[in-house]
């Protein structure tokens, strides 16, 4: 098992307490322009109840959505109390709810000063929604969904189900989102993330070159996953006698099939390399340099 546990899913959980305020705060500005006289709060409070696999969600009374324990999927519930519609997973909600409620308060302010009523409240009811649906015109929520149903189907086709591997470890697909990558590479760069935590938590992690998500003893090159925003240790080789030296590198890109990797230096070096090595200057470097791998966050230099 991974060194670190996640904490189980439940209705206390940080992540469901921080999308029932999102939630909350998004249909405010409506039902309080539909219905100035009565409460809010107390009428549309949102709450989470614990069940056997989904933690249930509800606005007042009624039950809206449901989130799957195992993988942070978030379910419309059916009139029926059952499960509906997928929606999103949990991250992408909460990442869509503070989009719209930033928007929402940047709309506030362009119109607080507009005479025309009519432009005012077509403006906010655009930027406001108490409900998934009514959230669903913005392309970017659209555009994302059809997106993460190609990688599902990507990942499908190599054997791989989303379901199954998100809930063991969770891969960040809303960053691949943003950064613009294509479904299939999104799929492949999950399938290698899943793997490699898989390797870590049986002890089989390939020990020719850091960041290689192949198991231990795999039969031909490795495959190192090295992302931008990653850092790399690498050996360098001394000049005039002088012994050599390991420095952090800050990755920009990689190319596996001339096993280069490209990146800034991240230290001041201790020999002098002619001028030509200093910190920030750009380095293609050899996979075989690598001595140590890390991800953004896991840094302790040293």
């Amino acid at each position: 098992m991974p060194g670190t546990t996640m904490r189980p899913l439940t209705s206390d959980h940080p992540k469901i307490e921080q999308f029932l305020r999102l939630w909350h705060e998004n249909g405010r500005a409506q039902f309080q322009r539909s219905t100035p006289s009565r409460n809010y709060d107390t009428e549309q409070r949102k709450t989470a109840r614990d069940r056997r696999q989904y933690v249930l969600l509800n606005s007042g009374k009624q039950g809206v959505f449901i989130v799957q324990r195992s993988t942070q999927y978030v379910y419309q519930l059916t009139d029926y109390g059952r499960r509906g519609k997928f929606l999103n997973t949990l991250d992408a909600l909460i990442e869509q709810y503070t989009i719209a409620n930033e928007r929402q308060e940047e709309g506030a302010m362009t119109t607080a000063g507009r005479d025309d009523e009519k432009e005012e409240q077509e403006l906010l009811r655009a930027l406001s929604t108490s409900s998934f649906d009514s959230l669903q015109w913005r392309s970017m929520a659209d555009e994302y969904g059809v997106w993460l149903s190609g990688v599902r189907e990507a990942l499908r086709s190599i054997n791989m189900q989303m379901e199954d591997w998100q809930g063991m470890w969770s891969f960040d697909f809303s960053a691949e989102y943003r950064a613009g990558t294509n479904p299939d590479a999104a799929a492949m760069k999950a399938n290698r993330f899943w793997w490699l935590q898989q390797n870590k938590s049986i002890g089989r992690v390939c020990e020719k070159i850091p960041g290689c998500w192949l198991p231990q003893g795999h039969q031909g090159e490795c495959q190192p996953n090295y992302e931008p925003g990653d850092h790399i240790k690498v050996e360098f080789e001394g000049e005039n006698g002088m012994p050599g030296e390991w420095m952090w590198v800050i990755v920009r890109s990689r190319d596996d099939k001339k096993r280069i990797v490209y990146g800034t230096l991240d230290n001041e070096p201790v020999n002098e390399y002619g001028g030509n090595v200093k910190l920030g200057s750009e380095l293609a470097i050899s996979y075989d340099k690598v001595r140590e791998h890390s991800k953004p966050g896991e840094l302790t230099k040293q």
